[in-house]
Parts: structure tokens; C-alpha cells; sequence
């Protein structure tokens, strides 16, 4: 997937029963019901085609001298796939 630049999600659940605490989160936000005994559905590879004015905003920026850069904390076989 990484390769042909694609964004990776994760489908998973969980059975809530009426006990489980919903309003507790962890320092980063995250509740504690999300973090255990999930159920992996299936992994998706979603594209996320860059918008439409960016080409051109690209030649704008060579035509006025300036070099652009793409900076991403990707995987390095996703990053280069999208800057293709």
C-alpha cells in the first residue's frame, strides 16, 4: 500500500458492555475503553490525492525562484510515492 501512496486505516470494535467506564481518558485523550481488547475488522488503503491547485501552485513557486520541499513523517516508501 505504502508504495502505491496510499493512507492506511484500521477498522476494529469492541463489545461495550454497561460497566465500562466512557468518560475516562488517558493523558493524551484517548479513553481507556479504546485501548484494550479491540477486534481487528480489516486494513484499508485510502487515497488521498493531493488538491487540485496544487500542481500549479508548484510551477508558480519554480517560476519565482523559490524551491519547494515536502516534508512529511510518512513512511519513506509513502513519502516518496507521493511526492512522485
Amino acid at each position: 500500500m505504502a508504495s502505491n501512496s496510499l493512507r492506511t486505516l484500521s477498522l476494529a470494535f469492541k463489545k461495550i458492555s454497561d460497566d465500562h467506564d466512557l468518560t475516562q481518558k488517558n493523558r493524551r485523550g484517548v479513553y481507556n475503553v479504546e485501548k484494550d481488547d479491540l477486534i481487528l475488522l480489516a486494513v484499508l488503503g485510502v487515497r488521498d490525492n493531493p488538491r487540485q491547485e496544487v500542481p500549479e501552485a508548484i510551477k508558480k513557486c519554480h517560476l519565482a525562484g523559490i524551491t519547494v520541499r515536502m516534508v512529511t513523517g510518512d513512511n519513506i516508501i509513502t513519502a516518496k510515492a507521493i511526492a512522485r
